[in-house]
């Protein structure tokens, strides 16, 4: 929101659904309701299948 574009990285992919909607719906609400005088750009890594760990740590099983 000041001329940056912060790269955020969450430990596994699957984790992202826990934090949608502080990612996705507040991003989004700062444009909308500045009626886009405000941009909220960013970088999200995800890594999926990086490893075995199990199915809620983003295992390719």
């Amino acid at each position: 929101m000041v001329g940056s574009r912060p790269v955020a990285e969450m430990q596994y992919g699957d984790f992202v659904f826990c934090a949608m909607d502080q990612v996705v719906n507040q991003a989004a609400k700062m444009y909308y309701m500045s009626n886009g005088q405000v941009r909220v750009p960013m970088v999200l890594r995800l890594p999926v299948g990086a490893s075995q760990r199990g199915a809620q740590h983003g295992s390719r099983i």
